[in-house]
């Protein structure tokens, strides 16, 4: 291909400008404006005011759910090994091995929860000083700071990332009538080799019998996290007002695209391989939803019923639902399409 030919291909491939007017912008405007140049759309869409909004709630929920995912992996690590104590010569010297990686997974954990709590805290207050939401100090002292749990947490956190790992040991004790009973605690004895504690935690540890139960610790630490960032999560909605919902709006129209893009491709690789797609199903559908499907024996309703679930983004326009329509087999008037 000469130079001449190589420029005139680059110029009809290449990305045109938008047409954008101020917003607000209408479902086609976004579209028409993607196809001729997606980054550039993107870049007006998440230019918006209402993406700051967006972008902190998403970064919140991504780092609550990690912090109670950490949580539950600790809880259950601990559930295991508490099982795994009451099997026969699980303390004996040919389990040894067995025993010790029971007790790493437990104590691995407990690190990552440590970690994944003190970064939430942190990724709240960036969240805090960009957003600025009113009440903010008020809950996180009414929640936090009048609560030993908090302030021993963030310092569990720093002796863990700057001290040495701090074990998690386990104590079993057999209860009359009711048998054996296996908690994990970081004991008290550990906990006051260290002279790095505040004051008010050291008091703390001091009156502990035994030590610290890390199951009752991090419930009562994990249910005020949560009642904090639900607050917290809807203060910003409602400090995002319209503008978040406008630029949800926008994104629902671009992933939208997206989404129509793909089915358009998987009707059409479904047509010419003459697949019968009531018997794939399955691979899209979880199975209270197929009940619901075929909780009516009418094909058309079936179909709408479908695309009621799988279109999230409202993206199947009545050309695309003639299109669904064909491949399961509905023969419709085309005044029937829109459902």
């Amino acid at each position: 291909m000469d130079k001449r030919a190589l420029e005139i291909l680059r110029k009809a491939t290449a990305p045109k400008k938008i047409r954008l007017g101020q917003p607000p912008w209408s479902k086609e405007e976004l579209t028409q404006a993607y196809f001729r140049n997606a980054a550039q759309t993107m870049l007006r869409v998440t230019s918006r005011p209402g993406a700051k909004y967006s972008n902190a709630i998403d970064a919140l929920d991504l780092s609550v759910a990690l912090f109670n995912n950490a949580v539950e992996s600790l809880f259950d690590s601990i559930e295991t090994y508490r099982q795994k104590s009451i099997e026969p010569k699980f303390g004996s010297r040919i389990r040894r091995s067995e025993e010790e990686h029971y007790q790493l997974t437990v104590r691995r954990n407990l690190f990552s929860v440590v970690a994944a709590a003190l970064a939430l805290v942190e990724h709240s207050r960036v969240v805090q000083k960009k957003l600025m939401i009113p009440d903010y100090q008020e809950h996180v002292d009414q929640e936090f700071k009048n609560h030993v749990d908090h302030r021993l947490i963030q310092e569990l956190r720093d002796y863990v990332l700057h001290s040495r790992l701090l074990p998690a040991d386990w104590q079993t004790t057999i209860k009359y009538g009711e048998g054996k009973e296996t908690r994990f605690y970081i004991r008290k004895t550990v906990l006051l080799s260290s002279k790095k504690w505040s004051r008010s935690v050291s008091e703390y540890i001091r009156s502990l019998d035994y030590g610290v139960d890390i199951e009752e610790l991090f419930l009562a630490y994990r249910s005020r996290v949560l009642a904090f960032h639900t607050w917290y999560r809807g203060a910003i909605e409602i400090a995002g007002d319209w503008v978040l919902r406008e630029y949800r709006e926008y994104q629902r129209v671009i992933k939208g695209i997206g989404w129509r893009t793909s089915y358009q491709i998987l009707i059409q690789t479904a047509r010419g391989a003459k697949i019968d797609p009531f018997k794939r199903l399955n691979e899209y559908l979880f199975p209270h939803e197929i009940e619901y499907v075929f909780s009516t024996q009418d094909l058309k309703e079936q179909v709408d019923r479908i695309i009621e679930i799988l279109d999230e983004y409202n993206a199947c326009d009545d050309s695309l639902r003639s299109e669904v329509y064909k491949l399961f087999g509905v023969a419709v008037e085309q005044d029937d399409v829109g459902g």
